[in-house]
């Protein structure tokens, strides 16, 4: 058995944004335009993450504020999940038996699917959609390939990769998507988190060791070409994710009231694919000759983006949405 799961959701780089859109996209009956228009709005850059120096700031990546997945914690002691036995596969059967998706963090070491398999310990984030009684489990995440795609873990993998887990704990999180959840639009919502994301202030119940905003754009820029022997693509794929998000949720707002931000921001969302192939081919061939049309890119994002979304900021104020 499965559950619904879109694997391309609307956000691929980094698996704590990309599984919770996968299980609201997969499932969802209607047109979700209007509640992502209000969402993943703001990033942040954060220069002593070694994982994670670039992301989207958000406070509530399962939608569980909107009612839209409820969620809950088993949380077991190692040293007691041995001593009582417990059956974690039947655990997790009878969680996906009943449409609630499990997820939480393991050690790759232990899965054949991973690029450290047998070589060393690596804790990351995984999520479980079903399973075969013939032994495996189904999952979606990025595999040894480099590929966010669907892939299967067998019960002996997944059961050593947790009790091998380097946490003192096992913690098996659930979600449950909910069709009654408010998925409108967020008017006041948007305008505060893009007025934040321009001024780069910190948003709220954030941390305050972080870049934000605009600001976090050019933090990110800097450290890109200061790098002139590998450029990190997670970075600039979260980067290209974020314009495209923009663009479509600037498209949305202006529905019905036709402007030509809408075409202008366009360039935007364009110029931000561009350097995303342009990291990829700066990785091959070393031409630093790359990393200023690179640099060039960012500019004239930052120079569109300072000037057309006070606009769109404006317009919303007097909006009707």
């Amino acid at each position: 058995m499965k559950l619904p799961f879109e694997k391309n959701p609307y956000i691929v780089t980094y698996h704590n944004k990309a599984f919770p859109l996968g299980v609201i996209q997969g499932n969802s009956k209607f047109d979700l335009t209007p509640w992502i228009a209000g969402k993943f709005i703001n990033c942040f850059f954060d220069e002593s993450s070694a994982n994670h120096k670039f992301n989207f700031y958000t406070f509530d990546s399962w939608g569980e504020k909107d009612g839209v997945n409820s969620s809950q914690t088993i949380r077991l002691d190692k040293k007691m999940f041995k001593e009582l036995s417990i059956d974690i596969i039947k655990t997790v059967k009878c969680l996906l038996d009943n449409g609630y998706y499990v997820h939480g963090s393991y050690n790759e070491k232990y899965i054949k699917e991973k690029k450290s398999y047998e070589k060393y310990d690596y804790m990351h984030d995984y999520i479980l959609i079903g399973y075969e009684e013939d032994g495996i489990l189904y999952s979606v995440g990025y595999t040894k390939y480099d590929r966010y795609e669907e892939f299967t873990i067998s019960f002996d993998e997944y059961l050593n990769s947790l009790i091998n887990s380097t946490n003192a704990y096992i913690d098996i999180n659930t979600c449950k998507y909910h069709e009654e959840g408010n998925f409108s639009f967020n008017k006041s919502g948007f305008i505060q988190e893009l007025s934040d994301y321009l001024s780069s202030n910190i948003p709220f119940s954030a941390y305050a060791n972080k870049i934000y905003g605009l600001k976090a754009m050019e933090a990110l820029k800097d450290f890109v070409i200061s790098n002139d022997f590998k450029i990190d693509v997670r970075y600039i794929r979260a980067f290209m994710e974020h314009k495209i998000l923009m663009q479509l949720r600037i498209s949305y707002v202006y529905q019905t009231n036709s402007s030509e931000i809408v075409d202008k921001y366009k360039k935007v969302s364009d110029e931000a694919g561009k350097i995303y192939l342009l990291s990829l081919k700066f990785n091959i061939t070393k031409n630093k000759q790359i990393l200023k049309t690179i640099e060039n890119g960012f500019n004239l994002i930052l120079q569109i983006e300072r000037q057309l979304l006070p606009l769109v900021i404006k317009d919303m104020e007097s909006f009707n949405t």
